[in-house]
């Protein structure tokens, strides 16, 4: 946790106002998986601010113990990250339409509030733009995330029927591929070194509550009953393999309509969906000071025919994670593939790989959608179609949506699609 200039140490349980700490300072803490009171603390100076003083330096006095051998052994995990590299490359550029309609028989709408997730800049994704049609208007989420979004209103009278919405959302995009490599003798790397990860950026990828109860009971038993807790001398990624290696032992993959992916739930079940498991790897790594955080969108193929996944009809929906290695970047991880998929002894091809075949609509769960008639409304989740309210008369009963994903690589030719149509989903509405 890095301390600004009028920043006091936040978010770990038990910890008030440390006074004598300066700007630039870098916190790093290790907590007990169970209890969560602080077993390791490093702090490290960087160079002062522009236009700020030198930050005083480190003294037992001002820790109020002195400097222990596990504390000294904590500046082995930054070495040992170096023993790793990220290849990346890019892969495709990609023109990503998904078509959305909904009719709601018994309303009588005088105006539709329409909201897409907006595809934001990653290290998986350059170039990213979206269009919300007709008359998207960039905005943000009102949570603290403050995710990017497109929002449409769209007065009856002008667009569609009184009790239809029709809506066009077009994403363009360029997708790296990502693989976590381990440097051989001699090899000084020619890779870019990773941007260094902001304060705010950081700050969002250790936040607890919401979907990361990271108290819930259930929750830390379970980190206590794997011995979750992270070594003295074990770097970020050797502790994210071992929290991957875990979930793949002994978790196993479900989909429902509609799923619990609390983590107390998950944890007890020992089941979940993509969702849930990647929501639960995260979770784990936050516990440690590690920064990460899942990512929520839909798979860069269009979606087939007749597709169907736990009975429900299925576009391409998918939740990956990734985690910040200092030194290294952003390093992706994808439990629920690594279940379904990988029968390899090691059990890492989903661990670190990332084939630049998926496309990021926004970045952690619980938006906060501003729906401005109706206030602010949480959703998990906005890669499974759009938020859409109605202001009207008449009856929500049995909505209809019919929607559409359709994927082509840039200057690959396009063909012409058919909206499936399903009676299944639960829109967002009122």
């Amino acid at each position: 946790m890095r301390i600004g200039r009028e920043t006091v140490i936040a978010g770990l349980p038990g910890v008030g106002d440390w006074a004598g700490l300066s700007a630039g300072q870098v916190i790093i803490a290790a907590l007990d998986a169970e209890t969560t009171t602080i077993k390791k603390l490093q702090v490290v100076m960087s160079p002062a601010l522009t236009g700020t003083p030198p930050p005083r330096q480190p003294t037992t006095q001002s820790l109020t113990k002195p400097q222990s051998p596990e504390i000294r052994g904590e500046l082995t995990r930054a070495d040992a990250n170096r023993a790793y590299r990220l290849s990346t490359e890019t892969v495709r550029s990609i023109d990503a339409v998904l078509t959305y309609e909904m009719m709601v028989p018994g309303v009588t709408a005088r105006e539709w509030v329409v909201v897409a997730a907006q595809a934001p800049e990653l290290p998986g994704q350059m170039n990213a733009r979206s269009s919300l049609d007709p008359g998207g208007q960039p905005t943000w989420d009102l949570s603290p995330g403050s995710r990017p979004l497109l929002v449409s209103r769209v007065a009856a009278d002008s667009h569609g029927t009184s009790n239809k919405i029709a809506a066009r959302v077009q994403y363009q995009a360029t997708l790296l591929s990502r693989h976590l490599e381990r440097r051989q003798a001699g090899d000084e790397g020619t890779e870019t070194d990773p941007i260094p990860l902001g304060n705010v950026e950081r700050q969002r990828a250790l936040a607890r509550g919401g979907t990361y109860e990271l108290d819930a009971p259930e929750f830390r038993r379970w980190l206590s009953a794997e011995s979750l807790a992270m070594n003295p001398r074990e770097s970020e990624i050797d502790y994210a393999r071992r929290v991957f290696l875990v979930l793949k032992r002994s978790f196993t993959y479900e989909f429902q309509e509609r799923m619990d992916r609390r983590l107390s739930r998950v944890c007890t079940l020992r089941r979940s969906d993509c969702g849930g498991l990647s929501i639960l790897l995260v979770a784990a790594l936050r516990t440690q000071g590690i920064p990460a955080r899942i990512l929520v969108g839909r798979w860069a193929k269009s979606a087939e025919p007749g597709a169907q996944l736990g009975g429900v009809d299925y576009y391409q929906w998918h939740v990956k994670a990734e985690f910040y290695a200092d030194g290294v970047g952003w390093i992706p991880a994808d439990p629920a593939a690594g279940l379904v998929y990988d029968q390899a002894p090691d059990g890492l091809r989903y661990f670190g790989h990332d084939e630049g075949d998926f496309l990021t609509l926004h970045v952690d769960p619980d938006l906060v959608l501003d729906t401005v008639h109706f206030g602010a409304q949480p959703t998990p989740f906005l890669n499974g179609g759009l938020g859409v309210w109605v202001v009207g008369t008449g009856s929500l009963v049995n909505p209809r949506v019919r929607q559409d994903w359709l994927v082509r690589e840039v200057g690959a030719p396009s063909r012409p699609r058919r909206l499936a149509e399903s009676s299944r989903g639960t829109p967002t509405s009122r």
